[in-house]
């Protein structure tokens, strides 16, 4: 897939999708009977979900016929996950080995800074980048590094150096900028880096690096236009940030894991608040997960399970401003799903659908055929639409059902 630059589907495809939820046109797959995670009106139901190309045409009850039907009875299908802050390099993988660690645990967008690499190569090493990038299924939104080498103030003999302006040429060709982090010349005043700022804010997407920010600093750095932040660190940070109009970003990777004394102001800021991995090295790629690793962590801590999957999906879409085409399951959005064994503290990813196309089946290593659950009494009472929602441990956690998954049908 080519570095992703405007997520929107074209006109026809949504024509396609709406003659579809009409009966008009067949569907090119339904998934059957799953607990759909509605992150918009959070809750959970039992649903139908149609597709058509790359689009979701209905949910609920759908008409008319489907090429391919997947009978998930008793399983969860849940938004794609949207990794919104992360750097390839702190992996230690290869373009495409990460971006398929990604895809297996659920993740069907990432938001890629890698400054690392321009800070090491320049944009020859950006482009090398994008070019490894065009051959994977992941979404990949490619920022380009804003501060090369990090600060201007301080001299740098080793590495690259990027202007400005080839900073502003370079993000038209890629997804955006990432993390705006000079704080330095920010604290200075100083009127190139504001001018920068200020002109990569109201003509790209930007990432936010807000370290340490507060009183007129923080002031400063938010009138430049960014609006996200990756960089907080305690409660009163990420506070502060919200009420700022700032999406705060809170990290569970490898070497921050804030989330552990933040998890609390998940529920009671969602969807403000999205969930990321920052940095995430190999190891606990492979053996942990990516972004479901951090649910299983943020559900372990007591976060409601539609919070926290809110976190991952339509949190990290509306701090981009993409909530219409990505981050729900719902008509007129990109089909990129997951579905989940449960919402518990072992949930597992099954299999993972980009643009309506299934990237990944039994991604996670579990065997699907014992992780289906009988209809009648297994499920939390937000599943069943009824009662309070639970307290630790999510939905779908007793009751484990040991019968095979139906086969995949031609039509229904």
């Amino acid at each position: 897939m080519v570095v992703v630059r405007d997520p929107r589907p074209e006109a026809r495809e949504l024509v396609a999708a709406a003659r579809a939820a009409l009966g008009l046109e067949e569907l090119d797959l339904l998934v059957r009977g799953a607990y759909v995670v509605d992150v918009w009106a959070r809750d959970v139901k039992r649903q139908d979900v149609g597709v058509k190309g790359r689009v979701i045409a209905c949910v609920g009850s759908c008409r008319g016929r489907a090429r391919r039907v997947i009978d998930a009875d008793g399983l969860f299908l849940a938004p794609g996950f949207i990794e919104a802050h992360i750097h390839v390099e702190s992996s230690f993988l290869s373009p495409s080995e990460f971006s398929r660690q990604l895809v297996t645990h659920g993740t069907t967008a990432a938001f890629v800074d890698v400054h690392e690499v321009g800070n090491v190569m320049g944009l020859r090493g950006v482009a090398a980048l994008a070019r490894a990038f065009e051959a994977v299924r992941l979404k990949v939104f490619l920022l380009a590094p804003p501060n090369v080498p990090p600060s201007r103030k301080v001299d740098d003999q080793g590495g690259a150096s990027i202007p400005y302006g080839e900073v502003l040429e370079a993000a038209r060709g890629l997804s955006g900028i990432g993390e705006v982090m000079d704080l330095q010349s920010l604290a200075e005043g100083d009127e190139e880096f504001l001018s920068f700022a200020a002109q990569a804010s109201t003509s790209f997407t930007v990432q936010g690096h807000m370290a340490g920010l507060k009183g007129p600093e923080l002031d400063a750095y938010v009138s430049l236009g960014i609006r996200n932040d990756h960089e907080v660190v305690s409660p009163e940070e990420l506070e502060e940030r919200i009420s700022r109009g700032v999406f705060p970003f809170v990290r569970y990777g490898s070497s921050w894991r804030d989330l552990d004394r933040l998890s609390h102001l998940v529920s009671r800021h969602s969807p403000l608040v999205s969930i990321v991995a920052d940095d995430i090295h190999a190891l606990h790629l492979v053996a942990e997960g990516h972004l479901d690793r951090a649910l299983r962590r943020a559900l372990e801590l007591g976060v409601d399970p539609v919070d926290a999957v809110r976190a991952v999906t339509l949190a990290p879409a509306m701090a981009y401003g993409f909530e219409a085409w990505m981050g729900s399951i719902a008509p007129g959005r990109l089909a990129d799903m997951v579905l989940l064994s449960g919402l518990d503290r072992e949930l597992s990813v099954l299999r993972t659908f980009i643009d309506g196309s299934e990237a990944v089946c039994n991604g996670a290593g579990a065997d699907l055929g014992a992780l289906k659950r009988h209809r009648q009494g297994l499920l939390h009472p937000l599943a069943r639409g009824q009662g309070p929602r639970g307290g630790r441990g999510g939905l779908g956690q007793a009751d484990r059902a040991r019968q095979r998954l139906k086969p995949d049908k031609g039509e229904g």
